[in-house]
This record gives C-alpha cells, sequence and structure tokens, in this order.
C-alpha cells in the first residue's frame, strides 16, 4: 500500500484535495448538541477514518491559530461527482484517506472491514457484505450486489480485488441502493476507489519491509511532470509475499501462503484550460494455495477428519487459486455549458483459476477445477452541473459482461472405496460443466439537488435500466448418472428485463454543522440463470428473477467544539423481495448447489461513527452498527418443505464494530522526529456461514487487535516502525462450508504476523 509522497517543505496535505478549506460556519441547537457532544467525548476511545495530521510542535503553519490545529480535517469525496465535504453528503457513507490506508496496512478489500459499520468480506470469494447481504460465490450466473468502481470504472467479478488497493487517494464505501450515481447499479451499496492522480511536481516514494513467516513487502510509485502541468505520469507498483501458516501432512509444504503483485500506470493530458484526459492500466495477480480450509469432519461428515488440528491438512490434492486482473480506460473531463462532461471508455478482465480438493483427506476421491474467465466493455457518458440552487447530474451507460466458466469434478482411483452411490462413479471419469453468461445493459441515470429554502434541500434520482441476458450450458460426465448429474448439450435461452428505480431525500440543516436527511431509493438486481452443476430431473439451467430492494435511511451528520468532534448517525430499513441466493439442497448424502429467489429478507438498525481530536496529535473515533438482517421468508429453502423464514442472512452478525488511536509527538531524543503509536480493534459477534442457521455453520465471535509504533522524520521524507497484526493471537474461523460428500471444512482466520516497515519519500 503506498502511501503519500513526503512534501519537502514539510508542509502537510489537508483534507482537501485543492489544498481549501470548504467554509463552515457554527451552528446553533446548543442546548442540545453539548450535552450529547460531552457524553461522545467522554466515551469514544476509537478513531474513524480520516487524514492525521502531525502533532509536532511546529504542526501548525506559523501565525495559524491554535484551533486550526486541532480540528479534524475535512474530508472531500466525489460520490455525487462534484467535490463536496462528506458531512454535507446526504448518504450513508465513510471515507478512508489514502494515509490513513497507508498507515493502518489496509493492504487488502477485507482489511476495509475494520474501519467501516456493518462491512464484511468472505475472503474464500471474495464477496462483498454490505448491511448483512452478499452472496453470490463463485458463480459466473450472479450479479454483485455491491459494486466496487475504480476512477469511474466498474471492476465486476471479485477475482483480485485486494490488489486494487494500491497508490489510492481515498476509498468511499457508500452503503444503500446507489444506482442513480454510478454507471453500474448497485442494491447494497459501492466501493469507490479513487487512486492518485499525477500532477505537476516530480516525487517518488519506496516502501519495504518484512516480517515473520518470511514475509516481505516492496511497493513504489514514482510522479513524473513530462512537460510542465500539461503532461504528467504517475507509475506505481506493488508486491506482498509470506509463507503459510497451515501445513499439508500428506503432501508436503504450506498452503495459506500469499503471492501478491500489481502495478498501475496513468498518464494526465491537459491541453488547454477546462479539458482533461487520462489513461490508465493496472493488471495485478495473487496467489494462494488453501482453497477451503481445514476439514472439521472426515470425507462423508461422519467422524473426525485425518489432521483434527488448527492449520492442519491432509489434502492430496495440491490446491491453489490463482486470481489475475487487467483493466485500460481512458477518461475525457471538459468544462462546458456551465458543468462538466465526463466520457469513461472502459475494458477490464478478470480470470480465477482454482483447484480445490473436495473430499479433504489423503484418499483420491474427487476433485475440483474451478476456470472463470470475465471480461467487461463499458461506456458512461455524464454530465455534472455548477453548484447552485438546483444542481443535477445526467449519465447514461453501457456494459457488455461476459462470464465464461469451464467447471470440473474428477474422480481419482480411490472412489470406487466410497459409500453408495459415489462407488458407482468410473475412476478417471469426471463431469465437465460450461457454462456461458452474458449481458448486456444500458441505463439512463441521474439525480438533482433543489434548494427550497436556505436549509432544506430536495434530494431525488432516477434510474432506468433496460438489460438482456443470455446464457449458453453444456454438461457430460455419464458414470456421474449415479449421482444424478446430468448430460446437456446445446442449451441456450435469453430474456430482457426492464427496471425504474427511483430516488428520493430531503436535506435540513438545523445548524451550519448539523444536517439531517432523509432518503428513499429503491434498488434492483437482474435475474438470471442457474448455471451451477446441473442434476436430473431438471431438464436445464434455471432462470431466478429480478430482486429488488426499497431502503428508507435517516441520518443526521454534525461536528462540535470548533469541529474537533464529528458524529455520523444513521438508521436504516431495507426490504428485499425475490432476494437471490446461493443454496445448497441436500437429498441423500448428496449436495447440490443452486441459484434460487428467497421471498425476502428485511435488514435494519443504527449505524454510528464518532471522531475526536482531544489533543494535538492525539486522534480517536468509534464506529458501531446493530444489525437485524433475516429472511422473512423463505420456504423450500434446501428441499421441498424445508422452511429458512425467520433464520439470519449469511454474514451478519447482530454487533459489529470498530476501534482505533493514534497519537503523534515530536520527541526531543529523536531530534525532533515525531514518534507515533496507532493501534485497531475490530470486532463482531458470532454469524452464521449457510442461511440454514445450523450450529455446523457458526462462526464464533472475535476481536482483532493491531497495533504500530515508530518514528516519522519531521518533514516526512522518512518513516520507520514495527507492525503487529492480530497482536493478540486471537484463534478464529472466517468461514465454514459443507462439501459435495458432506464434508465440513473451517478457514482459520490468520494468526499473529508482525514485522518492520521503512519508508521514504523525495
Amino acid at each position: 500500500m503506498m502511501g503519500k509522497p513526503a512534501n519537502r517543505d514539510g508542509e502537510r496535505r489537508q483534507g482537501m484535495r485543492t489544498g481549501e478549506t470548504m467554509s463552515v460556519k457554527r451552528g446553533s441547537m446548543w442546548g442540545v448538541r453539548a450535552g450529547l457532544a460531552a457524553g461522545m467525548l467522554a466515551v469514544v476511545p476509537f478513531a474513524h477514518a480520516q487524514a492525521v495530521e502531525p502533532a509536532a510542535e511546529d504542526a501548525a503553519a506559523p501565525g495559524a491559530p491554535e484551533a486550526d490545529a486541532m480540528q479534524l480535517d475535512t474530508i472531500v469525496v466525489t460520490a455525487r461527482k462534484r467535490e463536496e465535504d462528506q458531512t454535507r453528503v446526504p448518504l450513508a457513507m465513510t471515507t478512508i484517506p489514502g494515509d490513513v490506508l497507508a498507515q493502518r496496512r489496509l493492504d487488502t478489500i477485507a482489511d476495509l472491514a475494520t474501519q467501516v459499520p456493518n462491512l464484511q468480506i468472505v475472503t474464500t470469494t471474495r464477496t462483498i457484505y454490505l448491511r448483512g447481504v452478499g452472496g453470490g460465490g463463485l458463480h459466473v450466473g450472479f450479479d454483485t450486489r455491491a459494486s466496487v468502481h475504480v476512477d469511474g470504472v466498474y471492476v465486476g467479478a471479485p477475482p483480485a480485488s485486494d490488489s486494487l488497493l494500491l497508490d489510492l487517494d481515498r476509498v468511499e464505501v457508500l452503503r444503500g441502493p446507489q444506482g442513480t450515481l454510478f454507471g453500474q447499479n448497485s442494491t447494497s451499496g459501492t466501493l469507490n476507489l479513487v487512486t492518485r492522480a499525477p500532477d505537476a511536481v516530480r516525487h517518488a516514494e519506496f516502501v519495504t519491509g518484512f516480517g515473520n513467516k518470511d514475509g516481505r513487502e516492496v511497493a513504489a510509485s514514482v510522479n513524473l511532470p513530462l512537460a510542465g502541468d500539461t503532461l504528467m505520469l504517475r507509475v506505481s507498483g506493488s508486491g506482498l509475499w509470506r509463507d503459510g501458516f497451515t501445513r499439508n501432512e500428506t503432501i508436503g509444504g504450506q498452503s495459506d501462503d500469499v503471492d501478491q503483485a500489481g502495478g498501475r500506470l496513468r498518464l494526465r493530458w491537459i491541453p488547454r484550460p477546462g479539458l482533461t484526459l487520462d489513461l490508465a492500466a493496472d493488471q495485478s495477480r495473487e496467489a494462494t494455495r488453501n482453497v477451503a480450509g481445514e476439514p472439521l469432519t472426515s470425507t462423508f461428515g461422519n467422524a473426525p477428519p485425518e489432521a483434527p488440528r488448527q492449520f492442519v491438512l491432509s489434502n492430496d490434492t495440491p490446491e491453489h487459486d490463482v486470481n489475475s486482473n487487467a483493466g485500460v480506460s481512458g477518461t475525457v473531463q471538459l468544462d462546458a455549458g456551465g458543468g462538466r462532461f465526463t466520457s469513461i471508455s472502459a475494458w477490464r478482465r478478470a480470470e480465477r483459476d482454482q483447484l480445490a480438493d473436495l473430499d479433504r483427506s489423503s484418499s483420491d476421491f474427487t476433485s475440483y477445477d474451478y476456470r472463470d474467465d470475465y471480461n467487461y466493455l463499458s461506456q458512461e457518458l455524464r454530465f455534472t452541473s455548477a453548484p447552485g440552487r438546483l444542481q443535477y447530474l445526467a449519465g447514461l451507460y453501457f456494459l457488455d459482461a461476459q462470464g465464461d466458466s469451464l467447471r470440473l469434478a474428477t474422480a481419482g482411483p480411490d472412489i470406487v472405496g466410497g459409500p453408495p452411490p459415489f462407488s458407482s462413479i468410473v475412476p478417471g471419469d469426471a463431469i465437465t460443466t460450461r457454462p456461458d453468461v452474458e449481458s448486456r445493459s444500458i441505463a439512463g441515470f441521474g439525480s438533482l439537488d433543489y434548494a427550497l429554502t436556505e436549509r432544506l434541500t430536495l434530494n431525488a434520482g432516477l434510474r432506468v435500466t433496460q438489460a438482456r441476458k443470455k446464457a449458453k450450458f453444456d454438461q457430460t460426465g455419464e458414470s456421474f448418472v449415479a449421482i444424478r448429474a446430468a448430460t446437456l448439450s446445446g442449451f441456450h435461452d435469453d430474456f430482457d428485463e426492464t427496471s425504474v428505480d427511483p430516488a428520493v431525500g430531503l436535506q435540513f440543516f438545523a445548524g451550519d454543522d448539523d444536517m439531517l436527511y432523509a432518503r428513499i431509493a429503491r434498488g434492483s438486481k437482474a435475474g438470471g440463470y442457474n448455471v451451477e452443476v446441473l442434476v436430473a430431473p431438471r431438464p436445464g439451467p434455471e432462470r431466478f428473477d429480478e430482486e429488488t430492494v426499497l431502503n428508507y435511511e435517516l441520518g443526521w451528520k454534525s461536528a462540535f467544539f470548533e469541529r474537533r468532534l464529528r458524529a455520523d448517525l444513521v438508521l436504516f430499513y431495507a426490504d428485499y423481495r425475490d432476494y437471490q441466493v446461493l443454496q445448497t439442497v441436500q437429498e441423500g448424502n448428496i449436495r447440490y448447489p443452486g441459484l434460487t429467489n428467497a421471498g425476502r429478507v428485511q435488514t435494519w438498525g443504527p449505524e454510528l461513527s464518532l471522531d475526536a481530536r482531544p489533543l494535538r496529535g492525539l486522534t480517536l473515533g468509534l464506529t458501531l452498527a446493530w444489525l437485524h438482517a433475516e429472511y422473512e421468508s423463505f420456504k423450500d429453502a434446501a428441499g421441498i418443505g424445508v422452511d429458512f423464514s425467520g433464520n439470519r442472512t449469511e454474514y451478519a452478525p447482530r454487533f459489529n464494530g470498530s476501534a482505533s488511536a493514534r497519537y503523534e509527538r515530536g520527541v526531543a531524543w529523536a531530534s525532533g522526529n515525531r514518534m507515533f503509536v496507532d493501534a485497531v480493534l475490530s470486532g463482531r459477534t458470532r454469524s452464521f456461514a449457510e442461511a440454514s442457521n445450523e450450529s455446523a455453520f457458526e462462526i464464533d465471535a472475535h476481536t482483532l487487535l493491531n497495533a504500530q509504533v515508530g518514528l516519522i522524520e519531521r518533514s516526512d521524507r522518512w518513516q520507520i516502525g514495527l507492525w503487529a497484526e492480530n497482536l493478540l493471537d486471537e484463534k478464529y474461523e472466517q468461514t465454514r462450508s459443507l462439501g459435495t460428500f458432506g464434508t465440513l471444512s473451517g478457514l482459520h482466520g490468520t494468526p499473529r504476523t508482525y514485522g518492520l516497515q521503512v519508508r521514504y519519500a523525495w
């Protein structure tokens, strides 16, 4: 993860990218606010996402008021396609600036969950869960609920998304439907990744470090003005490697290793004022060798596993999970007509090759090879008006998404020794499944803000999407008929859908540091095809219906004590209809996965974020969330007569939160350089990995502590620090799953890791 380059003059970059400070007047309502603020300041032990200013005695500019150095930095976001103070944006969102990403070593998408309420990532499938909804797994027929965008480009499938957290200016996490703001629709939320743009100053940064388990990291970024402030180039790259903690007693070696590398190039040309052209390209690759985790039972679920110890495997198959991701994009921004016209043209590709040992033992029953290939071609045209009493955004979006897959389940020689009906399968035979799903959509989207009075603003938006989906499917594997695997050749089908998703809200400034807002938004997610392994007597892949959600939010954002304390409170309620879910049906001792529609899911609860700077150099904060997320109606869930109504949704802990604190102070013994201490505490209560809510799929509550200590040169030229993640060596599971044969597996979280990191900028 790249941090920001050092400034030769020792000046600190403020929260706004332009270097300006947005005017913030002092509000009213002090009778209510003062009492509430005092209580908040007394209990806040955590740090929420914001840039952290230095604590040295000369941190403030000469002559600057003391209060300015004590204020929290303004966080500027562009989620609504214009630069705004986050505290004045009527959306439920959390922003993590690039400085904080670097300071807290937030190197992966999963790391973001330690900073964002109601965010959880399932690492085995890279699935994003927001407010208790996510799902889909390894399925080319499933569109993600939470979209990921990089500089306005929709990323698409989860593979290799971790490497996208490279050289970022900030990450904006928006919760709730966001189809009126972004080209690609979303129902649960959006992760908006904004990379650092090239500028006219020559600078560079280099990061290196090492840790336990032969951990190594290296990262670099270079900014080059090729022709003054007209043509500028920024190049960045990173690599992260570490040995695994899980030992394979059958074939030797370690499994849960880390092998990750990526790079990004961004070229900016400004031929004249008001016209900017950006060309960007990125490529990354990630690989590991532990796919499903350690077995918790024997192959057929009726006895303890061969290796009943944590971080020990007995698989005979050399598993691997290799993900790659690449893309190019061209962006044109033209100031014209009292606003800004933007065009974003992009192509992206993601590939995944995963080999898994289905029986999770030293016997060679069956291995399963997933090979997925995703291609995305997109074009967005957008106009953003100038700020004013009436300001608006209008856009058109086209997406051509192609998902091709090869699923190969191969029977080994030991399959004949298995129980019926598996013993009837011929060794060496295979089920070969080839699903291809193509989706083309065109959408018009827009939003507007109209100031009804000086303090009251109407927010409205609309999205209309026309989508067509096509599916092709072939499957062979004659001897697997014993376990009801079907044979099908030449299946193809298509359908069209149209969705209309409005949004409306009100934004009220009770005081200039007090904003209240209410928002209702509809979101939709296109239907598709269940293209998992086909089982008899199904004649072919079945369609599942469009999913819709109606989301209600009440929010309050405020600042106290000369902006030394900031609060963000959201109450939300979301009602999902025809909720799409990947569910496994159990028939005898055989399990079949498939996509279907649950009747109804409801999620609701409060989300709270606090930031505080009680002392110079000390930044505290808190994020807390309580979550109700249940299937209100889910009949015939895992077979006829099986009812999951009233069960919690997957990966939806009732409570989750994070805590952190950072303190920087100039110390005399270090020649005035700054010493820093940084700690992050995150935790969540128990959850379930499957909708059945059976105890076998329960994931225990856990709390993780990450910490750092180090020294920063007073002009930010260099930094050295010691770090530890999972400092208390908490033993916990990330996920649990049940395989085709009935093998229960659990993937444990990473034990304690630690190391040293050095940064140098010039």
